[in-house]
């Protein structure tokens, strides 16, 4: 049979056919590629917020040392406060004791302990030292013991142990 036109050869896909696949072809492939980009995007999160846990652990074991060392400077800062506060009052005990003193009287030494107060020093006589150092210590002290060396010019050096309070040794 003869036909007056030549055959062709027939395609599996039509053109039409072959345009859809690869429309859907490229469409797959673009959402592939997002979703290679989410992936990508999940996973930086995902890193960022291991980094950020790591740092507020960090950050809290800082602030715990900061709570620490701030708790122990403030205890230094306590002590601290309580030394200068002591030794104010040592200071203005001293200043007392010396202004106790009369001018009769010399002091070769003061020993001051806890509870005790040990005088040495040189007087014209008893009388002098009695009436004018011993009362005022007799006042502030509990005890007050006293020793009397005669030396060679007539006077007298003196030892005065004064206790405030009960001492034990």
């Amino acid at each position: 049979m003869y036909s007056f036109t030549q055959s062709r050869k027939k395609e599996l896909f039509s053109l039409e056919v072959k345009l859809l696949l690869g429309l859907f072809g490229t469409i797959i492939f673009i959402m592939f590629i997002i979703s290679g980009l989410l992936e990508y995007k999940v996973y930086t999160y995902k890193q960022n917020t291991h980094d950020m846990v790591i740092k507020q652990f960090e950050l809290k074991e800082k602030t715990k040392k900061n709570e620490y060392h701030t708790k122990f400077i403030e205890k230094q800062k306590e002590v601290y406060d309580e030394v200068v506060a002591n030794t104010l009052f040592l200071k203005e005990s001293i200043k007392n004791l010396f202004d106790l003193i009369p001018d009769k009287i010399t002091l070769d030494s003061a020993k001051l302990e806890e509870n005790k107060l040990i005088l040495h020093g040189i007087t014209p006589t008893k009388e002098v030292y009695q009436f004018l150092l011993l009362a005022p210590l007799e006042s502030i002290f509990n005890e007050n013991y006293t020793t009397y060396y005669q030396m060679d010019n007539g006077w007298y050096k003196f030892q005065s142990t004064n206790i405030l309070g009960t001492y034990n040794e």
